[in-house]
């Protein structure tokens, strides 16, 4: 069974460990230290998602595009620890992060793995129990970010 990952510390912590750095070196800014906790989240990802290959855990992608509305970001990082954990235990791929507009508008959300039809799937009712998600648009890419490659864009609904 996975783990379900809710912290970004967490994350560091496990990072490192897998790798014989500390969260510290990562923390303080060092490159060795950056490098090895890097090293680390690839490791981790990889055990959540047996099999995978490092192409493959980036080839699909769900981008999730909205209107976040207020600059308190509570609510979103909220969120995301709810979809880490469910891409997590799921064994769907991995969540990215965020893009947000300073003025707390416009935002998007990350997220990877082989199959982004099982990755929607997966985190479709999570972004629907989120009020700021009414009017979002989910993107579906099937393959890498290149022309060419087909996308699907549907509603999330409201």
């Amino acid at each position: 069974m996975v783990r379900p990952i809710t912290t970004d510390r967490q994350v560091t912590r496990m990072a490192a460990r897998s790798t014989g750095g500390t969260s510290d070196e990562y923390l303080a800014g060092s490159p060795a230290g950056t490098q090895k906790v890097l090293q680390g989240l690839r490791e981790v990802i990889k055990t959540a998602t047996p099999g995978a290959t490092d192409e493959q855990m980036s080839e699909h992608a769900v981008i999730v595009q909205f209107q976040c509305g207020s600059t308190d970001l509570e609510p979103l990082f909220d969120l995301e620890v709810q979809l880490e954990s469910a891409i997590a235990t799921a064994r769907a791929g991995e969540y990215d992060g965020n893009e947000i507009g300073g003025d707390g508008g416009d935002a998007r959300l990350y997220m990877y793995g082989p199959d982004a039809d099982r990755l929607e799937e997966v985190v479709r009712p999570i972004l629907g129990a989120a009020g700021f998600m009414k009017g979002a648009r989910i993107t579906k890419r099937y393959g890498p970010p290149e022309d060419g490659v087909r996308e699907v864009v549907v509603d999330l609904g409201s």
